[in-house]
């Protein structure tokens, strides 16, 4: 899934893949998401 909403990436993800920029875009960082399961979509901000 391609998202550019960082909460749904959060709420929805156990990695998250970023991007490098431009037209030459290729896979940058890999970030692991590290809320267990299930996640309160209501409360993520306040964590």
């Amino acid at each position: 899934m391609i998202t550019h909403d960082v909460d749904e990436a959060i709420y929805m993800a156990d990695r998250i893949v970023l991007m490098t920029n431009g037209p030459n875009a290729t896979i940058g960082e890999i970030l692991k998401v590290p809320f267990p399961h299930p996640r309160d979509r209501h409360a993520m901000p306040e964590t």
